[in-house]
């Protein structure tokens, strides 16, 4: 992960964490993970990564699964993807899917069940640099110039 990013993580925090709004607006979880339990996902790398400096986040309509919060939410990719071994639903967007290609990084958004290619996202990096903490956070999200998290990240 690059340093633009861990700095953006750790300015929305502190952001978050002296703002009297911020379960409105967003949360991001001190990572306190064993890194012997992230060995699991380790095909992940970008994922893992982040999850050692956040465990989880909620970024407006963006939601990043902590470690714990993984398992329960699999279901998603059975309906999804064709080699279910291959992907990790790593969050959602509007309640709609993030999946995770196994070695490659590559995430994708499923807008519906229907969907059964997904919108390219890119790496994980990528999207958390371009969508999660960058200018693309508008096209995802109705309103989004009007959002309390795009606010925050016009800040960092």
């Amino acid at each position: 992960m690059n340093i633009l990013i861990k700095n953006k993580i750790e300015k929305a925090k502190e952001i978050l964490d002296l703002d009297p709004n911020a379960p409105i607006i967003g949360e991001m979880v001190n990572a306190t993970i064993n890194t012997e339990s992230l060995k699991k996902y380790s095909q992940w790398s970008e994922y893992c990564e982040f999850l050692q400096l956040v465990n989880g986040a909620r970024c407006g309509s963006i939601d990043l699964w902590s470690l714990d919060e993984l398992e329960s939410n699999q279901y998603m990719v059975e309906h999804l993807a064709n080699d279910c071994s291959s992907w990790i639903c790593v969050g959602q967007i509007l309640y709609e899917p993030l999946l995770l290609q196994k070695g490659t990084n590559h995430l994708l958004l499923f807008l519906s069940e229907n969907d059964k290619n997904g919108e390219k996202l890119g790496t994980f990096d990528t999207f958390l640099e371009k969508v999660v903490f960058g200018t693309e956070y508008k096209k995802y999200v109705e309103d989004g110039e009007l959002d309390e998290w795009w606010v925050l990240i016009n800040k960092l």
